[in-house]
This record gives structure tokens, C-alpha cells and sequence, in this order.
């Protein structure tokens, strides 16, 4: 839906652009939420999948660490992804996480999944100038019921319940970074509710229309299928959206 915001405001006809979105062959309904367990916070686990480099945040969840392990907190630290692996091994050295922090490099899709279910954390950290849509670590998070930590990156925003569905930080926040690492981290409900919830989140994310079915009523080119498409455009998503909005107000 942000992507499709974005394209409105460059120009582009409301009525010529359909929100879409990918079927999913695993759901949150495959797995079980989470808890925190018993494990000494020592022992605790994070991950980040994505680009490594500085503007995806990186950089400001390994000063978190150094942050947090000055209080006695030390957490492992996963990063999975290509990038800028020299700069990153640099940090690492500079803030003396050698033992915390593991460069994973790219893994196969299914051992990511393996990865994001294994660990007690998702970290998405992403900096406002770094273009997102709506990363897939994201949804493969709320998918496999980990609890996440993510940055208020715009594109993120007004689509989850902080402290309810994630935990949420001011881009480049790295002090508020360290307090959110460490109090879901620490507390048992909060961790058990983020996880419960999860399943929630995900399903406010999904889209009715799938890539399959999009390009099948477009290739048809039938009236049907042209008013199948009109009918899930993003004009359409604004007038539902208002008229849902009209029938709250005079409700209340």
C-alpha cells in the first residue's frame, strides 16, 4: 500500500494502480507464539536479514550492543545478508563484539525462515533514507512468531501498535534501540504478547489480490476481468476506507 501512496502522489491515476501482494505458502497459524523461557539474557539471540550497510541501520544495532554490554547485557547478535561485510567487521572490531556478533553472509531462503523461528529477536532498523517498501523480513517475522524490534522508518509507520504488534525506535536512536533490546529481552509479558499478536499484524498486512491473479484478469482483458481489477484499485481502497471511517463516526 505504501508503494502504491507513492505512485498517487508522483502522478499516477488512483483507479490505474492495484495493490498486490504475493501468496504465502506458510502462515502464522504454522507456528505457535513464543515465550521467553528461562534462559539467562546472556543467552538470548537476535537477527537481522537484509543488505548489510550503514543506512539499513546496522551500524546502530551493533552500537546498541556496545551500549547494552556496558550494562552488563550481552546478547548474540546474527547478521544474515551481503553488503559492505568489510565496514561491518570493522564496527565489530572497533566496539569489541567479536564474540557477539556472527556474519552469517546470504543463506538459503529456508534456512533464513530456520534462522528468524530460532532466534528471540528480529531486528529491522532501517534508516528513513534508505528507500523501503515493506521489507519481507517483516512479514516472514510476524510470520514465524519472533517478536520484532523495528526503526519508525516511514514506511513502517501507522501499520503497527507499538508495544503491542512490535517495538518501535526513532531512526538512528541508538540509546532507545538498547532499552527496547533489552526490555523484550526482560520481560516475559511483554515478549509473550508481541508474539501472540503477531498473527494479527499479519493479517492486517494482507492484500486481497495476489501477483497470480493480477496478471490472469489482465492478460483476459474481459469486461469481467476489468471490473474485477477497478474493483481492488487503490480509488476504490480510499472510498471503502472512507466510508468505514463515515460509518464510525455515526456509530459514535
Amino acid at each position: 500500500m505504501s508503494s502504491c501512496h507513492s505512485l498517487r502522489n508522483i502522478g499516477v491515476k488512483p483507479s490505474k494502480i492495484i495493490p498486490w501482494d504475493f501468496p504465502y505458502e506458510i502462515t502464522p497459524s504454522d507456528f505457535v507464539p513464543k515465550s521467553l523461557g528461562d534462559a539467562s539474557v546472556h543467552a538470548r539471540n537476535i537477527i537481522y536479514v537484509g543488505r548489510i550497510c550503514e543506512v539499513k541501520g546496522v551500524g546502530d544495532g551493533l552500537n546498541a550492543l556496545a551500549r547494552l554490554k556496558q550494562t552488563g547485557l550481552t546478547p548474540h547478535l546474527t547478521l544474515i545478508g551481503r553488503g559492505e561485510l568489510d565496514w561491518c567487521r570493522a564496527e565489530i572490531h572497533r566496539l569489541g563484539l567479536d564474540t557477539q556478533v556472527t556474519l552469517a553472509g546470504g543463506l538459503p531462503h529456508d534456512q533464513v525462515l530456520e534462522k528468524m523461528r530460532w532466534a528471540d529477536v528480529v531486528l529491522v532498523p532501517s534508516r528513513h533514507a534508505y528507500p523501503e517498501g515493506l521489507p519481507l523480513t517483516i512479514y516472514e517475522a510476524l510470520t514465524v512468531r519472533t517478536p520484532l524490534i523495528i526503526s519508525d522508518h516511514p514506511m513502517f509507520q501507522d501499520k503497527f501498535e507499538p508495544g503491542q504488534d512490535v517495538l518501535m525506535f526513532p531512526e538512528q536512536d541508538v540509546a532507545t534501540l538498547a532499552r527496547n533490546i533489552e526490555a523484550l529481552l526482560t520481560n516475559a509479558e511483554l515478549y509473550r504478547t508481541l508474539s501472540v499478536n503477531s498473527a494479527r499484524a499479519w493479517s492486517r498486512l494482507q492484500l486481497p489480490v495476489k501477483w497470480h491473479q493480477l496478471i490472469k484478469q489482465w492478460v483476459n482483458d474481459t469486461p469481467d476481468s476489468r471490473r474485477g481489477l477497478l474493483q481492488h484499485s487503490l480509488e476504490q481502497c480510499f472510498y471503502q476506507q472512507q466510508r468505514l471511517s463515515s460509518s464510525r463516526l455515526q456509530s459514535a
